[in-house]
């Protein structure tokens, strides 16, 4: 799950992304966000183990999002 993988809460993300405006299909929403994850894990914010790929799919999972 989110929470798992961040140092924060999971409702704070969710409702963070949920302020994006754009209605994207799973594949757009994965395409748009997997590489900025992994790029943003050198930040310290999301450790440095996790799968961008795992993580991206929790996020596509618990916001709902379909093709």
């Amino acid at each position: 799950s989110l929470h798992d993988a961040l140092p924060i809460y999971q409702d704070v993300v969710v409702r963070v992304l949920k302020t994006y405006g754009f209605k994207a299909s799973a594949s757009r929403f994965r395409a748009a966000i997997e590489p900025g994850i992994e790029k943003f894990k050198t930040t310290g914010f999301i450790k440095a183990d996790v799968s961008a790929q795992s993580l991206t799919n929790a996020v596509v999972a618990d916001l709902g999002i379909k093709d």
